[in-house]
């Protein structure tokens, strides 16, 4: 009964209000950043109070990383993922040291244990024994990692846009490779590595506004492809970045918003390449 009531008091506090849309301070928000008169836009800093934003019904639809799907279907939330990105936005930084330099030992920073980026790398390590050899993992924040590369206590680390960029531009360190890029050398499948999944609420929004909203996701994201200065302009304003570091950004970042049967097929592909392919569910991505 309780659930019930929950239900209905959600659904009536987005009847006749805008559509409450988190989504991270990343480039592969881009699209969202796009106004529209019927969605409200909050850009979060915190990932878990966006995720409890998110369960809780407060917000309606989150940008987030790939992984955090399944963990909502897991504690039986009323989810679908109507997009996720694919391509270049995360790359190995260094303060000059060559990752492909055979025979030298190499500490890289990550963000976290079991995090998209540490699943992604230990993928490719699993498949690269010489790598594999040569490789110490160690766990720090974005920021952090930064510091202490600056500092020359590790060898690499891994940042998202827009931190690579501000990490070559203000801190002088050298950017080696992207994540997807080194993805490729090993694996097939056609898009690389997920980014971000657009998560939407199935118990909360209709299935028009849902339609809705995936429409207007694709024609941002076909804008942004075609207008260059656009993409620049709100990685400025949204981003709060200069014009020299979003850029920067903008011609590091080749991001693709995949839909419908696409995204199934390269869902499943990514996640057979982690061996992680229990977990896919053609009915989460369409």
């Amino acid at each position: 009964m309780k659930k019930t009531f929950l239900l209905i008091f959600l659904l009536m506090s987005v009847m006749g209000k805008s559509i409450e849309i988190s989504a991270p301070p990343t480039p592969s928000s881009l699209p969202f950043f796009i106004e529209e008169d019927d969605y409200n836009v909050e850009i979060f800093k915190s990932h878990d109070k966006a995720n409890a934003k998110f369960v809780s019904g407060k917000s309606q639809v989150l940008v987030t990383g790939f992984n955090a799907a399944f963990a909502f279907r897991k504690q039986n939330i009323p989810i679908k993922v109507i997009s996720v990105s694919f391509g270049d936005l995360s790359y190995f930084i260094s303060d000059g040291f060559d990752l492909f330099a055979s025979g030298k030992n190499f500490t890289v920073s990550l963000p976290f244990k079991n995090s998209p980026l540490d699943t992604q790398f230990k993928t490719i390590l699993s498949v690269d024994n010489e790598l594999n050899k040569r490789c110490k993992i160690v766990y720090n924040p974005f920021q952090a990692s930064r510091q202490l590369l600056k500092r020359k206590k590790i060898d690499l680390t891994v940042l998202p846009e827009p931190l690579a960029s501000k990490a070559v531009i203000v801190d002088n360190l050298k950017r080696v490779s992207s994540i997807n890029q080194l993805w490729h050398k090993f694996f097939q499948t056609e898009n690389g590595v997920p980014k971000t999944a657009v998560i939407v609420r199935t118990d909360i929004l209709s299935e028009k506004e849902i339609s809705e909203i995936k429409q207007k996701l694709k024609k941002h994201a076909e804008e942004l492809k075609k207008n260059p200065k656009m993409t620049i302009k709100l990685l400025q304003k949204n981003l709060k970045l200069t014009e020299k570091e979003a850029a920067t950004v903008a011609e590091n970042i080749s991001i693709n918003y995949l839909f419908d049967e696409e995204l199934v097929k390269n869902a499943s592909e990514y996640l057979k390449s982690i061996k992680r392919e229990n977990d896919f569910d053609k009915d989460l991505f369409k």
